[in-house]
């Protein structure tokens, strides 16, 4: 490995000393060296503190709102899930048990009066309506007999 490296370098001298490095090596030692200003090192500084101070800033708030909003979600889905208004034992006034009772009723007398063919529905419809919607002829109640 030590070997392999040692002729990368050997090569990468040999490139270096090519003709066309060489002119660019002294174009570039001919060129005038400039210092920066001092002015503008100090602009640079000024806004590297402001970018700082303006990260650190949102960094506090990102402490201080994440917690908060998922506290306030973590509020907000306790309520909905566990207050009911008026759902109750003692508040209640019984008026869902009744209905479901009667539901209940309803339903199983329904059954009970439905025949071969017709559903608990249209017996509870049936039994419901005290006059007959559809008007038999004895022919048609002997067709199907």
């Amino acid at each position: 490995m030590k070997h392999r490296t040692e002729m990368d370098e050997r090569e990468v001298d040999m490139r270096l000393a090519a003709p066309g490095q060489i002119q660019v090596r002294e174009a570039v030692q001919a060129l005038p060296e400039e210092t920066v200003s001092l002015a503008w090192r100090s602009e640079l500084n000024v806004r590297l503190r402001q970018t700082a101070a303006r990260k650190r800033r949102l960094d506090l708030y990102g402490w201080i709102w994440k917690p908060t909003a998922g506290l306030a979600v973590a509020g907000a889905l306790a309520v909905a899930l566990f207050v009911h208004p008026g759902v109750g034992g003692s508040a209640g006034n019984g008026a869902l048990e009744r209905g479901l009772v009667n539901q209940y009723i309803e339903t199983t007398t329904a059954r009970e009066i439905a025949a071969d063919g017709m559903t608990p529905n249209e017996a509870k419809d049936s039994s419901d309506s005290s006059s007959n919607p559809f008007d038999w002829d004895q022919e048609d109640v002997g067709a199907t007999l």
